[in-house]
């Protein structure tokens, strides 16, 4: 083989590497330069807090731990608190990573977390562009507030009515977002009793 023909093959080589490297970072590389830091938990009840979560966020989250502190919690202070959170982590989508990073997943009812990662990957989130990379150029909401128009207590079947809680929270919230993109801004929440838990069964 000629000088000629080694050098041709070498830099065929090399552009055979170089694209194999480029396709594997730009497809399957799941290493994100998105460094999320936990900040604060609540560990009895298992809610987390990070660096990512809004300030508005972060001012709830401290007056949860302070009533989940206390000797005697105030049920509907709880179920208040906790339905201000949920909105903001599932609603902020500017703040997560991609469509699997499925906000508010701390709040629901353990046994429906995969149907509701589901319902929301193929709804509120279907369109999100991946930020896995930092590199995100769409304009994502960020709820700056939420309401508490009403908050009751209802008899609830859930587990396909295997199951009953007569004190079930029904909580109607509204909420606001830093610039309105048309997403969804009221809803009714439902809560029922889960160990020492309130846990999120349905969203209306």
């Amino acid at each position: 083989m000629t000088l000629k023909k080694k050098i041709i093959v070498f830099l065929i080589l090399l552009l055979v590497i170089g694209v194999g490297v480029y396709i594997y970072f730009s497809f399957f590389s799941t290493k994100s330069t998105i460094n999320v830091k936990q900040i604060d938990k609540i560990e009895e009840y298992g809610y987390t807090l990070n660096d990512r979560h809004p300030e508005i966020y972060k001012t709830y989250f401290k007056e949860l731990k302070k009533e989940l502190s206390s000797e005697s919690v105030d049920e509907e202070n709880y179920v208040t608190l906790i339905s201000k959170l949920f909105i903001i982590d599932l609603y902020s989508l500017d703040i997560r990573i991609d469509s699997n990073d499925v906000g508010g997943v701390e709040f629901v009812y353990e046994p429906i977390i995969d149907s509701y990662k589901e319902k929301v990957q193929d709804t509120i989130y279907l369109h999100m562009e991946s930020n896995l990379y930092g590199n995100r150029k769409q304009t994502l909401p960020i709820v700056e507030d939420v309401s508490i128009d009403q908050v009751k207590t209802v008899s609830y079947y859930y587990e396909d009515g295997k199951k009953e809680d007569k004190n079930t929270y029904e909580v109607t919230v509204s909420w606001k977002y830093k610039r309105d993109l048309g997403y969804q801004d009221s809803a009714k929440l439902y809560f029922v009793h889960d160990g020492n838990k309130l846990s999120l069964v349905e969203i209306k």
